[in-house]
């Protein structure tokens, strides 16, 4: 856990007393109770409760509703850190969305950005446990007792990569940035569902020299929640002192590798040779320190060797010129190398398993046939789960509903559901034949299925399952930033995709329709559900509001067919000491604790 002077908040589960982030003191209190919302814009600055150790957090009701247990256990660290080396981890190509994370959710952006952009956000996720909060570039925080608003204490150590400092200004200007956006660019979906809680964000200010003040329109008690509920609020790769002149000049579009690629990251940017290699070295000026309050990061540098073939990857790993294997779709460690890694290398090597995406059909419900209830239903029952995770990942998934299984977010009875259940496959196939008929389709009928060129073995399964339902696939294999920009706009039938949703408020970029995300729809009772979540405080109210937005975004309306969430296996040299992330293989990038046993 990385030790910051100050306490940390573990959001594992949800109850009142920690889902309500923490104060600035620096020892743990007895936690309070939720104060009732005062009526008045003028609310009170009061220190939210104070954290609970995390053996609190294990035992919260209802945090198994998939046992972590489909996930191997964290590899856990031995020894004293020590400082110095240099790591080798494979990535697998380009980086996508011009190296900006406004652009780009993709792995393939996270996985090396995350060194030199990453654990730069107001509060970030903890290092080893992906349910909790720490302090970022806040040192603290407090809410006002109707939870109207937020004020972040800005730290004074934190220092951008050309040695300017970072200010409360700085923070002001890029919270509107996200938020609100600029004129000509297109708008931050992610930034304004975490940042702007949904566009309930109203004034962004600075108060008392080093603060920043955020007020919104309704009470949100567990925005600390979602600003780590979506990753790419962990990267601050916008500095204002470098943008805003571009801004002042029309280049609204202007990205990092302008400003090579200055960030607040615990590494800086060395060099960048697509299709060759990403370089970075460690940030001496950093701000974080570990557990005994050295200056972090360990590691003097790291490569992030391109290399497209996964084959590839795994001999270099083997004949030990790599350190790790590489993130992202098409690239995890499959059953048989990992087999081969254990056999060849022994205790030389570990492999880690991490939640990936959640693979799910996405349908554009703004245009027929997808407005027909019938026929969302008809797809959803046909596929057969249990066979894709084979077919697509060798048997390393789990079935999973539109939330990550392995926090208490997600139903544990959407098993049993009309589609997921094996016992009633052959009644639900016989089931999703007779709906098509009924919506005028006997025969099926013709659709585009727009597909990144990476999963192209999810899309071979995707195109089998509804062929096989009579449907004639037309598969569009682009590369990921196309599929990325033809899915923002409208002209496109189905499509490949889901969110990791750690908390429920993470979801609202992929299903609130006013964001137009991938689950593309005008359902307004989808939309209602954001703001009641957001409001709701009590875990068990919480929890049940967000199983019934589940059930009725999954098993009532079809407006989305997830799938699976792959159990996504990587492979480590056991000299690299590495916290593995409990959320998923987008955490746990800005390797700020990862050191080498030399």
């Amino acid at each position: 856990m990385i030790e910051f002077g100050k306490r940390r908040l573990i959001m594992v589960g949800g109850l009142t007393a920690l889902i309500l982030g923490l104060g600035a003191c620096s020892t743990a209190v007895e936690p309070t109770p939720v104060p009732a919302p005062i009526p008045t814009a003028q609310a009170p600055m009061q220190p939210a409760p104070a954290y609970q150790p995390a053996s609190v957090a294990k035992a919260l009701p209802a945090a198994t509703a998939l046992p972590f247990t489909a996930f191997e256990a964290p590899r856990a660290k031995t020894g004293d850190a020590q400082y110095g080396g240099h790591a080798t981890f494979a990535h697998r190509r380009n980086v996508s969305g011009g190296f900006d994370p406004t652009r780009s959710g993709s792995i393939s952006l996270y996985w090396p950005a995350g060194s030199i952009m990453g654990d730069s956000g107001l509060v970030i996720a903890d290092q080893s446990d992906s349910f909790a909060v720490v302090p970022g570039i806040a040192e603290s925080w407090e809410a006002s007792a109707d939870f109207t608003k937020w004020t972040f204490t800005i730290r004074d150590n934190a220092v951008w990569h050309d040695g300017t400092k970072l200010t409360a200004e700085d923070v002001k200007w890029w919270v509107e940035f996200a938020v609100f956006g600029v004129e000509g660019r297109p708008k931050w979906s992610a930034g304004i569902a975490a940042l702007g809680m949904g566009a309930t964000l109203s004034t962004v200010e600075v108060v008392s020299g080093n603060k920043v003040q955020m007020t919104f329109k309704e009470p949100q008690p567990h925005y600390l929640r979602t600003l780590i509920a979506d990753r790419s609020t962990f990267m601050m790769a916008h500095p204002r002192h470098l943008v805003q002149p571009e801004f002042d000049s029309g280049n609204v579009m202007v990205a990092p590798p302008a400003f090579d690629y200055v960030a607040l990251g615990p590494f800086k940017m060395k060099r960048y040779v697509k299709g060759s290699v990403i370089q970075v070295s460690r940030f001496d000026q950093w701000w974080g320190v570990d557990s005994q309050g050295r200056q972090l990061p360990y590691l003097d540098s790291i490569d992030y060797p391109i290399i497209p073939d996964q084959s590839a990857i795994i001999a270099g790993f083997r004949t030990g010129r790599l350190d790790s294997t590489a993130r992202g779709l098409g690239y995890a460690v499959t059953p048989e190398q990992e087999a081969t890694i254990k056999r060849d290398l022994g205790d030389k090597a570990y492999i880690i398993k991490m939640p990936g995406n959640i693979a799910q059909i996405n349908m554009n419900t703004l245009f027929a046939p997808w407005d027909d209830i019938r026929v969302r239903k008809a797809l959803s029952l046909w596929f057969d789960r249990q066979q894709g995770i084979q077919a697509v990942f060798g048997g390393n998934a789990v079935m999973s509903s539109i939330m990550t299984p392995q926090g208490p977010w997600s139903d544990p009875s959407f098993v049993t559901w009309p589609g997921y259940n094996p016992d009633t496959k052959a009644a639900d196939r016989a089931e999703a034949k007779k709906l098509l008929t009924e919506a005028g389709f006997p025969d099926g009928f013709a659709l585009d299925l727009v597909c990144a060129s990476n999963a192209s073995v999810r899309c071979e399964y995707f195109e089998g399952q509804l062929s096989s339902l009579g449907l004639k696939v037309n598969v569009n294999l682009v590369t990921s930033d196309a599929r990325t920009e033809r899915v923002e706009g409208d002209n496109w039938d189905v499509t490949s995709g889901g969110a990791e949703a750690l908390f429920p408020l993470g979801i609202a970029t992929q299903y609130d329709s006013k964001l137009r995300g991938e689950t593309r729809h005008l359902d307004t009772n989808v939309d209602a559900y954001f703001p009641k979540i957001a409001a709701t405080a009590d875990f068990g109210e919480l929890q049940k509001l967000v199983w019934e937005m589940e059930s009725y975004i999954v098993k009532e309306q079809y407006l989305a067919i997830p799938l699976f969430v792959e159990v996504f296996p990587q492979a480590y040299r056991s000299h690299v000491h590495y916290d593995t992330p409990s959320g998923s293989l987008y955490y746990g990038t800005s390797q700020q604790q990862t050191w080498l046993d030399q």
